[in-house]
C-alpha cells in the first residue's frame, strides 16, 4: 500500500532508508530526497499496476466489439511458448538477474504498439505489417534483444537463435491463418 507524503514525514531516517532499500532505491540524501524518491517509485509502480490491469481486459475494437484477432494472436503466442518451452524474460528490478515477463505486460505492449510510429518505417526494406499477427511479430522482435530476451525454460540449452526465430514467425503466422479459418 503506497504511503502518503504526510505518513512519510513522521518516519525517521533509518525507516526511510529501509523503505528505499526495499525498493532498490538510493539511500543517500536528506529526508526530503528520500521521501521524493519513494513517492516517485510508488507512483511509477501504481501506473504500471493500472496498465497491467487494463491489459488483462479482453481487447476491444474502437466500436466496442471484441477484437478476436488480438485474442487469437495472444493465444497463439502463449501456445507456441508452452509447446516450445520458451518464455520472454526481462531484467529484474535490481538489474542483476532476469525475471519472466508478466503475461499482462506482453498484452499491454501489443495493445499499445503502433506500427505506423515504429522507427522500422524509416527502413524501406522492412515491410509494413498487413494484419494483427504481423503487427505482433514486429512488436515482439522490436522488444527482443532490448527489453526482452527469450529463454528456454526447460533445460536452458536451446537458444532463441535465428533458426528458432524463423520457426517462431512461420508457426505463429500459420497458427493465425488456421485460427481465422475456423
Amino acid at each position: 500500500m503506497p504511503m502518503s507524503s504526510e505518513e512519510m514525514k513522521v518516519l525517521k531516517m533509518p525507516e526511510l532508508k529501509d523503505l528505499c532499500r526495499g525498493y532498490n532505491l538510493k539511500v543517500s540524501g536528506k529526508k526530503d530526497d528520500l521521501c521524493q524518491r519513494i513517492l516517485a517509485h510508488q507512483w511509477k509502480m501504481e501506473l504500471k499496476q493500472q496498465r497491467l490491469e487494463l491489459a488483462d481486459e479482453i481487447a476491444a475494437k474502437p466500436d466496442g466489439s471484441v477484437d478476436d484477432e488480438f485474442e487469437i494472436v495472444i493465444k497463439n503466442y502463449f501456445d507456441w511458448c508452452k509447446k516450445n518451452h520458451f518464455a520472454a524474460h526481462e531484467i529484474a528490478e535490481g538489474g542483476y538477474s532476469y525475471k519472466k515477463v508478466d503475461y499482462r505486460e506482453i498484452r499491454a505492449s501489443f495493445k499499445e504498439y503502433d506500427p505506423d510510429a515504429s522507427t522500422l518505417r524509416e527502413d524501406k526494406y522492412v515491410p509494413v505489417p498487413q494484419n494483427k499477427m504481423e503487427v505482433f511479430i514486429e512488436m515482439f522482435f522490436d522488444k527482443l534483444g532490448g527489453q526482452w530476451e527469450m529463454f528456454d525454460i526447460n533445460c536452458g540449452e536451446v537458444e532463441f537463435d535465428e533458426g528458432v526465430e524463423e520457426r517462431f514467425s512461420k508457426e505463429m503466422k500459420e497458427g493465425f491463418a488456421t485460427s481465422l479459418t475456423q
